[in-house]
């Protein structure tokens, strides 16, 4: 699955310098951040800069986690304490960060970022130190000591495209993607679709300050696309491509369009929600607005949890995302023992071979780096978000498979 991302121009910021308390692990060897009531890490992620806020969730989704566990007393009787830096959407940024807390914080936890990569020579420079968060990266993805609770190896998962085209035929597919999701991942989505016999009737990779696709409606609509794929887009984005194509009265048969499940999705349709009635939103997540709340413990207890700590924050899916690496996390360092080290946490996060973070998503295998295959599918409906596949709570696994991409 894709997260929808911008490019950003560089913008020149001073560091945050933090320390750290260190303590002494059952190898014997330092262990920074770690004192004997406390367990203290930190996280990478785009707070300010050109995109203000534009990931802010994942650090209080890192927050609320923690704060769950803190209320149980902790791991191992050890609180534990996130502080975050804020990269502003730079890559020069991003690597002096890592640099900075590489000798100074016990593990990376929940960091996100566009510009990953950028931090992760420094992370080969430092093998020891656990990341635990999801990579955009190429270069990060390949590093032993990087743990995803989503793993995205090169390539698609299968499931929802073979499914689509069981129920609507080989279409004809115009594809809008952000400038600033990787091109590697959109040619292995574009790859994935032509292995299924999709063709591509029409592609284009917008800027981030575009904010009309009129154009691109007309040419699409005489190319004869009838799947609308906007799968690498955000949902402002997604609201305005449908608002013109209902504008120019163009309905594809299908859209697909898994980031229109945001919270403030339907409200950046103008009241005209009928515009995006019947839109597909295939994810490898629980619906965590509320919709599986009754059904899903996983679901039921983030939201719980951040409500307390952030109560006036509406979670996304990047709160999502820090939510569960931080439950990933934890789970690794309850099976490092008493006296962690940063060598007994990798060693857990390598034994950790399934991962659903209560039914919040897909089950993956994190330590062998595995992506999840299994799905679910959601639908816009009457104005509101819709369970469709599986109907009342999970995943579907069948159709599955995952398309390793190579290009």
């Amino acid at each position: 699955m894709s997260v929808a991302t911008r490019t950003v121009a560089a913008f020149a910021a001073g560091m945050l310098v933090l320390s750290a308390c260190t303590g002494t692990g059952s190898d014997g060897g330092a262990s920074p951040g770690i004192t004997k009531d406390r367990i203290t890490v930190r996280n990478i992620a785009s707070l300010t800069g050109p995109v203000p806020g534009v990931f802010q969730g994942a650090p209080y989704g890192v927050e609320a986690y923690f704060a769950y566990i803190n209320s149980q007393g902790g791991v191992h009787g050890r609180q534990l304490e996130l502080r975050s830096v804020d990269d502003a959407l730079n890559c020069t940024q991003n690597r002096t960060a890592t640099n900075s807390l590489a000798n100074s914080t016990f593990a990376l936890v929940g960091s996100f970022s566009v510009f990953d990569d950028c931090g992760a020579a420094v992370l080969t420079r430092h093998p020891d130190l656990p990341d635990v968060s999801y990579g955009f990266g190429p270069a990060l993805k390949k590093l032993p000591n990087h743990f995803s609770a989503l793993p995205a190896p090169p390539g698609w998962p299968l499931g929802t495209l073979t499914y689509l085209k069981q129920e609507y035929g080989a279409l004809r597919m115009g594809v809008l993607a952000g400038q600033g999701g990787q091109v590697q991942v959109l040619n292995a989505y574009l790859a994935a679709a032509r292995s299924l016999g999709y063709t591509i009737a029409y592609q284009r990779q917008f800027g981030a300050t575009e904010t009309t696709f009129t154009t691109d409606i007309l040419r699409m609509r005489r190319a004869g696309v009838d799947f609308l794929d906007v799968t690498q887009a955000n949902a402002a984005t997604i609201a305005r491509i449908l608002v013109e194509a209902a504008q120019q009265g163009w309905r594809p048969k299908v859209i697909n369009a898994a980031a229109a499940y945001d919270s403030k999705f339907l409200s950046l349709l103008g009241g005209n929600t009928a515009v995006a009635e019947g839109v597909l939103m295939p994810n490898q997540f629980a619906m965590m607005y509320g919709e599986d709340e009754a059904t899903t413990p996983g679901v039921s207890t983030f939201l719980t949890a951040l409500k307390k700590v952030r109560p006036s924050f509406a979670p996304d899916l990047f709160t999502v995302f820090g939510w569960v690496h931080a439950q990933l996390f934890v789970e690794a360092l309850r099976a490092a023992g008493p006296n962690p080290t940063r060598r007994g946490l990798l060693d857990a996060l390598r034994a950790i071979h399934e991962f659903d973070a209560g039914g919040l998503i897909a089950p993956s295998d994190p330590g062998a780096g595995k992506p999840a295959t299994c799905w679910m599918l959601a639908q816009v409906r009457g104005g509101r978000f819709v369970r469709v596949l599986p109907p009342d709570k999970g995943f579907v696994c069948e159709p599955g498979g995952y398309f390793n991409y190579t290009g």
